[in-house]
């Protein structure tokens, strides 16, 4: 059995088939030095640094279960409550938090206090919230987004700006503009209007312990894991899978799951395999995120995270804010970045520190001694409306080939929670084929 890629979906399909069945011949290969994909850490002047800062809510399930099979449940952190701060480019802040009253109204007496909305948007706000819980929302069509459904329920487009996109474009990687009425109706009820699901929280270790405790499950488990390897060519040979690496080696397997990025997968299977054996995943569309890591001589920052909703956009997390040096360790996280994908790493700085003097004061007099851009070109799909037709599940019309990843069809979007489900239900149907 072959798992092709080590990202989180590769790590939780191989971590899953392991504890439930005996005497498995694994083998999961990985094209780079280390596991995890997008959720990784880098070594960076002799620290490690996350690639991006992955916030989880606590209707991760899976990915709880994946952390708790590996051991890493004592490194992740979750919120008694739900406890968010609103920044805008003036300095303004509010803090939405979870109040003693049932769902969905725990939010209500922060959200009274926002005031980054007019009343009359406020009220504009609670319209779409409702139809939202009581399931009034049309079916996901081609002609319509979430922004355009929220419109059509009375909603400004500064409401939209304003409070909308704070937390549809960081969950979905895309605006309100962008996104299907179907994810961002899920949202809404999984993660703004859901009292218990919709806590944040992290992982307080760095993320490369996901690949490391993951290799160490599956090697003592009887698996196998090779690295700097790449899958060059997947086919059907005979009454098996057939494939090709990087140095030219060519090889048979009984059992494979895919589990590489879609446009990875497309290179990789044959155009007869590809042509009558998937839905078209290949024109799905990808969106980038940009990480900025800013590094002070000094603290410049208390509170964990925060999120700003003009000016830059992004959320701003205090990268070691329980530790020695607290608040000397900045990233700014921008999802949906646009046309600042293409800025240059010193027009990038330069704009996120302007702005950000304006609501860390503390910064005026510390010292930017370091700063670290990372571009992630392709880092989730983009959920716009129609994309659902092009995910595929995880068992595919070629026997004993199997799909996982994030952009796969698992009912989410593109996050971590999704990128272990889909690892989980194939490792699922390869235990079933084998039962």
């Amino acid at each position: 059995m072959t798992v092709i890629g080590g990202g989180l979906a590769g790590l939780s399909a191989s971590v899953k088939i392991l504890a439930n069945l005996d005497s498995v011949d694994l083998q999961l290969i990985e094209k780079s030095l280390s596991l995890g994909g997008r959720t990784k850490s880098i070594d960076y002047k002799g620290t490690k640094i996350d690639v991006g800062q992955h916030l989880h809510i606590s209707g991760f399930e899976q990915y709880k279960k994946l952390l708790a099979i590996i051991g890493l449940s004592n490194k992740l952190y979750t919120q008694g409550k739900l406890r968010t701060e609103f920044r805008d480019e003036t300095g303004t802040s509010n803090i939405i938090t979870s109040a003693c009253l049932p769902a969905p109204f725990h939010l209500l007496p922060s959200f009274i206090k926002y005031p980054f909305l007019s009343p009359k948007q406020k009220l504009e706000a609670i319209i779409p919230s409702l139809q939202a819980i009581l399931q009034l929302t049309p079916d996901d069509n081609e002609n319509m987004t979430f922004g355009d459904w929220l419109r059509a329920s009375g909603v400004s487009q500064a409401s939209i700006l304003r409070f909308w996109d704070s937390f549809i474009t960081p969950t979905l990687n895309a605006s309100s503009d962008k996104v299907s009425i179907e994810m961002g109706t899920m949202i809404v009820k999984r993660v703004l209007l859901n009292k218990h699901n919709g806590k944040l929280g992290y992982l307080t270790a760095p993320l490369s312990k996901i690949g490391e405790r993951s290799r160490d499950f599956i090697e003592t488990s009887g698996g196998q894991v090779t690295l700097e390897e790449e899958i060059t060519s997947l086919d059907i040979s005979d009454s098996s899978l057939e494939l090709s690496n990087n140095s030219g080696e060519t090889f048979k397997s009984d059992i494979v799951i895919a589990a590489v990025p879609a446009y990875r997968l497309e290179n990789i299977v044959t155009q007869p395999m590809r042509n009558f054996s998937f839905q078209a995943f290949w024109d799905l569309t990808w969106n980038p995120i940009i990480n900025i890591h800013l590094f002070y001589d000094r603290p410049v920052m208390h509170k964990d995270f925060f999120c700003m909703i003009t000016g830059i956009e992004s959320w701003v997390f205090n990268v070691h804010w329980d530790q020695y040096d607290a608040g000397t360790h900045l990233c700014v996280s921008i999802s949906n970045p646009g046309d600042r994908i293409r800025y240059s790493s010193g027009k990038l700085v330069k704009t996120a520190t302007h702005q950000l003097e304006k609501v860390l004061p503390k910064i005026e007099n510390a010292q930017l001694v370091e700063d670290l851009v990372i571009k992630e070109q392709k880092a989730t799909i983009l959920t716009h409306p129609g994309s659902n037709k092009l995910r595929p599940p995880a068992e595919t019309k070629i026997p004993n080939l199997f799909l996982a990843g994030d952009w796969t069809d698992t009912g989410w979007p593109s996050t971590m929670e999704s990128a272990v489900r889909s690892g989980f239900k194939a490792a699922d149907k390869v235990i079933q084929s084998l039962g």
